[in-house]
């Protein structure tokens, strides 16, 4: 297996041309219609090893003739330039394709006086100036971590740089859409189920005009199938017909997901982009702006809607409907109902409300023991705030994550424990035999597997596994200080809700076990200091395998080991859609 993070050069506009201008002077006479619609043919390239990020097959699609010799001096000058960088670097990127599709969708109106030849060269400027507004943040990376030492500083480094767009360009469609419909589904069978959540799940139906939740579904899912479908790499565009008797309907629907210029695209994050990922090009035509967003807008942007209605309630409102969706549904609905699936009847399992049931508070969220090994399971569901999420300064990043994953420290100096403490207080238990509803088993014969589940994304980025335990570590020494054997605990493992899911078939028919996926993660990533590398280069792709994401890796692990397959769940949650 050879999962080195391939960290590409995006082409900056100082490497091509001498001159400093600004996005306002190149775009400035360039209507917003064409800005638009180059951004959103720009977002439908493929994700996956895109023909475009060859830069000739780039440029020769880009440049008219009339262009020809201009064209052909940009190659030249990309050319030189990696070479003497000795990397190959890439044009095309979704992350200034969103930046330039929302600085286009903010500050331009129809305004068009640039001929076609000029535009088209002065588009070409501004997605290379954007590609060095984006890169120069990645400086920031390094400034922040100079004062840091070995072996923090290189994962602190890769997760300053990727973090504020990992999760944006770093994904499989065909699985990310899959995960997504299976959660949306949990999602309305939990709103379904809770009293408390009836009123929204009605404004939410009314908001849509559907008479249920498989209404809402079959409606939205045909818009993830023509992304998943499409022949070639390019935007994918909704046509309606004005004389067909459901025109004024699916007119009505679609509007409700469609960005309009009201609403402020601000944050970096782009979350108004991930509720609403279609714009109006005319009365019969709407375009989907990036795939992603459509696959999430199933469920990830199923929440900000909902949000957004819930704050329009009165007295059904909701109250904390963020700390109500992440406990009662990612936590007490998700992960109980996933976990289930990957394991059915097998092990001694216990949720965290059944743990409760003994009397025990600051309990696990969730505890299986399978023989001599035990799993313990913290899940996350949260967010860091975009600002910080879009720095690239470690410092705000590092107390961003100890403050979502290690401790919080109140006013008053009470520290509130967070995944890495709570795990850390029921290891302890494990090993000392304090929990009344398991105590078959020799503390000293067994292997603890502490799990931080995650659900979103942005958490499978490089670098961010190894800061979780370089804390984890220090809090293992505090335990042996207390005279407990730490030697059977294994580090803290990141995995994605998502990877349970879409794999839960692998980890019940045993194809896979996960203590043994695990296991080898470490091996894989743990770098022996006594091994004798044959050079830089081979240290170099060592380090950075020390960097790859639990996540990456079991996917690339399954694929060596069984066949990935579409999930069961899948195909069971899809009858309750379509019966």
């Amino acid at each position: 297996m050879s999962l080195g993070l391939n960290i590409q050069i995006t082409l900056e506009y100082s490497k091509i041309f001498t001159d400093s201008p600004d996005l306002d002077s190149l775009m400035s006479g360039i209507s917003r219609k064409l800005f638009l619609n180059v951004a959103s043919f720009f977002l439908g390239f493929s994700s996956i090893k895109s023909e475009f990020n060859n830069n000739q097959k780039f440029i020769e699609m880009f440049f008219r003739n009339e262009n020809h010799d201009f064209a052909n001096e940009v190659f030249k000058k990309i050319k030189q330039f990696e070479k003497k960088v000795g990397k190959d670097v890439l044009i095309p990127n979704h992350l200034t394709s969103l930046c330039l599709f929302e600085y286009a969708f903010k500050n331009l109106d129809e305004t068009e006086y640039q001929t076609e030849k000029e535009s088209e060269i002065n588009i070409f400027k501004a997605y290379l100036l954007i590609n060095e507004i984006n890169n120069a943040k990645g400086q920031k990376a390094f400034n922040s971590t100079e004062d840091l030492s070995h072996p923090l500083k290189l994962s602190a480094i890769g997760l300053s740089m990727t973090y504020s767009y990992s999760d944006l360009v770093n994904y499989n469609p065909k699985e990310i859409m899959i995960t997504q419909i299976i959660k949306s589904i949990f999602l309305f069978e939990f709103l379904e189920k809770n009293d408390k959540a009836q009123p929204l799940l009605k404004s939410f139906l009314d908001y849509f005009n559907c008479e249920t939740w498989k209404d809402y579904l079959l409606k939205v899912l045909p818009f993830s199938f023509a992304c998943i479908n499409k022949k070639k790499e390019a935007h994918v565009d909704i046509k309606y017909e004005e004389q067909s008797e459901n025109y004024k309907s699916e007119i009505d629907f679609i509007n409700k997901l469609t960005i309009s210029d009201d609403e402020a695209l601000v944050d970096y994050d782009f979350t108004s982009l991930r509720s609403n990922p279609i714009y109006r090009v005319n009365n019969t035509t709407y375009r989907i702006i990036y795939e992603l967003f459509i696959f999430e807008m199933l469920h990830k942007g199923l929440y900000f809607k909902l949000s957004q209605l819930n704050n329009n309630l009165k007295e059904y409102k909701i109250k904390d409907f963020r700390s109500f969706y992440c406990d009662e549904f990612s936590e007490n609905f998700l992960l109980y109902s996933t976990i289930k699936k990957m394991y059915g009847g097998k092990y001694k399992k216990l949720s965290g409300q059944q743990i409760k049931e003994f009397g025990i508070i600051a309990e696990p969220d969730y505890y299986i023991r399978n023989g001599n090994k035990i799993f313990l399971f913290e899940s996350k569901d949260v967010l860091v705030n975009a600002e910080i999420k879009s720095s690239c300064d470690y410092k705000k990043l590092e107390e961003a994550f100890k403050e979502k994953f290690y401790y919080v420290q109140k006013d008053s100096g009470k520290i509130v424990n967070k995944a890495i403490l709570q795990l850390i207080n029921n290891i302890r238990r494990v090993l000392k035999k304090d929990f009344d509803f398991d105590t078959h088993y020799k503390p000293d014969n067994v292997v603890i597997y502490p799990i931080l589940i995650t659900h979103h994304h942005q958490y499978d980025v490089a670098g961010l596994n190894n800061i979780i335990n370089f804390w984890f570590k220090d809090e293992l020494e505090k335990l042996k200080d207390e005279g407990i054997n730490i030697e059977n605990i294994r580090p803290i493992t990141l995995i994605n809700i998502d990877d349970l899911i879409f794999h839960h078939d692998q980890f019940f028919e045993k194809k896979i076990q996960l203590e043994n996926a695990i296991d080898d993660y470490y091996k894989y990533v743990t770098m022996n200091p006594k091994k004798k590398y044959k050079n830089e280069e081979h240290v170099r792709l060592h380090s950075e395998r020390s960097m790859v994401p639990f996540s990456m890796f079991l996917t690339n692990y399954i694929a060596e080991k069984s066949k990935i397959k579409c999930p069961n769940m899948l195909i069971d949650k899809g009858f309750e859609i379509f019966n």
